[in-house]
């Protein structure tokens, strides 16, 4: 009984050491599925009356040496323009308190691109 104890303990010691944890295949898949299908994606948080937001598009440039994509992030807050921004990661400062829908509409080289995304934000704080 004893050797049997010995070899189970010393067998998960061994088992343990390892440096690589697994990572589950479905949360690997889902966000590989997720940046094929969809070409606009955008992350956002609220910090007391500023919107934090980046935006991933796929096949356009953010960057000025790249003038045939050049992109352009029209930023509207309940259908009445903000403000236009030539970055990826931006900040809506000054956000009214309340509910808002903010959308966000691409435009490449001054022209609309059939990507837009909304979402809603809730501000709760002014400072």
């Amino acid at each position: 009984m004893r050797y049997f104890v010995v070899i189970l303990l010393v067998g998960s010691l061994i088992t343990a050491c390892s440096n690589k944890i697994p990572e589950p295949k479905n949360v690997a898949n889902a966000a590989t599925k997720n940046e094929i299908s969809d070409p606009f994606n955008v992350n956002y948080f609220v910090k007391g009356n500023s919107v934090f937001v980046e935006c991933y598009i796929k096949d356009y440039s953010f960057s000025n040496q790249n003038q045939k994509h050049q992109t352009t992030v029209y930023v509207y807050m309940d259908d009445k323009k903000v403000k236009a921004v030539n970055t990826a990661a931006f900040i809506v400062k000054d956000v009214p308190v309340g509910p808002h829908q903010i959308r966000l509409v691409i435009h490449n080289n001054g022209k609309k691109v059939d990507l837009i995304k909304q979402f809603k934000v809730h501000i709760s704080s002014t400072i």
